[in-house]
């Protein structure tokens, strides 16, 4: 007989704190994946995505930062932190229970290929 463990995971709102990811295969390099963070809160964002980054520290070899963002999150006192990362890892060998932050997979933070951009994405998403 074989049991599953369903965990209900809450609905998690622009407004409060919690952590956004998704990746792609890097535009300049196949071997390499392009990982796209967000956190989301009121202190010490720098200080949290250090600790999310640490997470990769035992698989990769290279980590090159692409692109960095800071704003406000609209109507709170949150503000968010983004970031992309060239790494040489694929997602799933990483543990995001780590984090200490609501997760969530965000479908839609991808390189966008029109001239809107994907740092334009996040400000309209938290705007």
């Amino acid at each position: 007989m074989v049991y599953f463990k369903f965990i209900m995971v809450k609905k998690v709102l622009k407004k409060e704190r919690h952590f956004r990811w998704n990746w792609e295969v890097s535009l300049e390099d196949l071997d390499k994946v392009r990982y796209h963070f967000i956190v989301v809160d009121d202190r010490n964002r720098r200080g949290k995505m250090n600790m999310i980054l640490s997470a990769f520290a035992g698989y990769f070899g290279t980590l090159e930062l692409v692109r960095s963002c800071e704003g406000q999150v609209k109507d709170s006192g949150l503000r968010y932190l983004f970031e992309s990362y060239v790494i040489n890892i694929k997602p799933g060998v990483i543990n995001w229970s780590k984090i200490g932050l609501p997760v969530v997979k965000d479908k839609e933070l991808w390189e966008r290929q029109s001239s809107e951009g994907i740092e334009n994405y996040v400000s309209t998403l938290y705007g």
